[in-house]
C-alpha cells in the first residue's frame, strides 16, 4: 500500500474523533454566533458538516489530478 493511501485510510478512521475534538475545542462562551448554539439539532448539524469536510479533505490524497 502506498504511503498516501495509508494516510488517507488513517484520516478516514480518525474523522469522527477529529470532529469531536474540533467541537470540544471551540470557544462557545460568546452569546452570538453559530458556535454558541445550544440546540442539539444545530450542534449535530455543525458536527455533521465538519465530519463531511474531513471526508472531502481525505479524498485529496487519493484523487487523480
Amino acid at each position: 500500500m502506498y504511503p498516501v493511501q495509508e494516510l488517507h485510510e488513517f484520516l478516514l478512521e480518525k474523522a469522527a474523533q477529529l470532529t469531536e475534538e474540533w467541537y470540544d475545542s471551540l470557544d462557545k462562551s460568546g452569546p452570538h454566533g453559530v458556535y454558541a448554539a445550544t440546540d442539539s439539532n444545530a450542534v449535530e448539524l455543525l458536527k455533521k458538516q465538519n465530519y463531511e469536510f474531513h471526508l472531502q479533505f481525505c479524498q485529496l490524497f487519493v484523487q487523480e489530478e
